[in-house]
């Protein structure tokens, strides 16, 4: 019985640590997804910024050299 309770226990932590495997690629995959996210916004609020900027500059440069 001690072999059988070895070969039990030693397949419990297989399926264990398998299982972390497949949890950790999940976590990292969905970890991923959303740094991906986080960037593709920052780099739209920096193309914004600068598009605001763009605009709000060039229009007070035109209205200081008309006057």
């Amino acid at each position: 019985t001690s072999s059988v309770y070895t070969i039990l226990m030693y397949t419990l932590w297989i399926q264990i640590t398998t299982n972390q495997k497949k949890i950790r690629k999940y976590i990292l995959i969905i970890l991923m997804l959303c740094i991906h996210y986080i960037q593709l916004h920052q780099e739209r609020l920096v193309l914004q910024t600068k598009r605001y900027c763009d605009k709000h500059l060039l229009a007070k440069l035109d209205a200081k050299q008309a006057a």
